[in-house]
């Protein structure tokens, strides 16, 4: 029989599924992190235990990259200071409100100006 009326199986065509990947680098997470993950990995045990065969495999590939990233979380360190905060949350000093980056002040920066004034060259 001619090989152009060769029935082919219907796997032959599925696109092949690969682990997910994991990124490089320290899995940083928050304190409630290790939390949510946990959390993650409970719901998909008690979703696996009822799924299909093909819904199994799936979640047994989801399972596989939780359990990889719960053993390779780390606890990021808690910012303890207000350099260490990111600008949105930044406080001024004398108020408790937010205030952007660009209008804090501190002793080492206290005359530069977010925006550069551009004059003649220093000769």
């Amino acid at each position: 029989m001619s090989v152009a009326f060769r029935r082919d199986s219907d796997e032959e065509h599925k696109e092949p599924r690969f682990e997910l990947p994991i990124p490089a680098g320290p899995n940083l997470v928050t304190e409630g992190g290790p939390a949510l993950i946990d959390g993650r990995i409970a719901t998909l045990e008690a979703e696996q235990a009822e799924a299909d065969e093909a819904r199994r495999e799936e979640i047994a590939r989801d399972l596989r990259y939780w359990h990889t990233r719960r053993v390779t979380a780390i606890v990021a360190p808690v910012p303890v200071t207000a350099n260490t905060l990111p600008p949105a949350v930044t406080n001024t000093p004398l108020s408790s409100r937010a205030v952007p980056a660009w209008n804090t002040v501190t002793p080492s920066s206290e005359f530069a100006t977010s925006t550069p004034s551009i004059g003649t060259p220093v000769r």
